[in-house]
């Protein structure tokens, strides 16, 4: 796709993925999941262009309904593993391609964002360290799993978008002790995994990597 193409196909598609996105009585968790998904994809491209004209035109006009759909579906107790995790990664994409504009938004998704972190560790913690697995990993129609954990690595990745960016870096200074009490509490073992560990730390290790790498 050419910068000329996205230009014309986003004005006109991201409508209707945020259409489907902010219509949960509408559509299942599993549609508005791929609904981020690909507005995430389309953002990253818009961004990687790096044509603030482009991303005035394709991404600015949807901002302000997109934010609050987001941010309010991320925080509901009806938000499945799944969705939660795609709408950190569409998030994520916001925050590295499009900072800037992202500034009036600040206050109503950072504060949303920090309160999924504090209630993912604290259910990581119950389910995954301080039990013998994961009690509600459940496979999506394409066999992909999400768990609690698969949640954790959006939010890392959140985090790592956070840090790259200028406009971000120094929101995360005034909460910075309390990320990392939070950031630790996520990369504790699972106890389910403490045999495999003292059985063979480098199989371990080695296994580790390649489920991070599926996610």
């Amino acid at each position: 796709m050419s910068e000329q193409q996205a230009g014309q196909l986003a004005p006109v598609i991201m409508p209707h993925l945020l259409a489907v996105l902010a219509s949960p009585d509408q559509f299942p968790a599993g549609v508005r999941a791929r609904a981020a998904v690909t507005m995430a994809t389309l953002l990253a491209f818009i961004g990687q262009c790096g044509r603030p004209a482009l991303a005035a035109q394709c991404v600015q006009p949807f901002l302000e309904d997109l934010i609050p759909s987001a941010v309010g579906q991320l925080e509901s107790p009806a938000c499945g593993h799944r969705l939660r995790k795609e709408l950190l990664g569409l998030l994520t994409s916001l925050v590295t391609y499009f900072p800037g504009h992202l500034a009036p938004y600040k206050a109503h998704l950072l504060p949303a964002v920090w309160r999924t972190l504090v209630q993912s560790a604290q259910a990581y913690l119950r389910q995954a360290v301080d039990s013998d697995s994961l009690e509600d990993e459940a496979a999506d129609s394409e066999g992909g799993e999400f768990s609690i954990q698969t949640v954790c690595y959006g939010l890392f990745d959140f985090v790592e978008a956070m840090l790259a960016s200028s406009k971000f870096r120094a929101d995360l200074k005034t909460s910075l002790d309390d990320l990392l009490v939070y950031l630790v509490l996520l990369m504790q073992i699972r106890q389910c995994d403490t045999l495999d560990w003292q059985e063979n730390p480098d199989k371990f290790v080695a296994e580790e990597e390649i489920e991070s790498t599926a996610y």
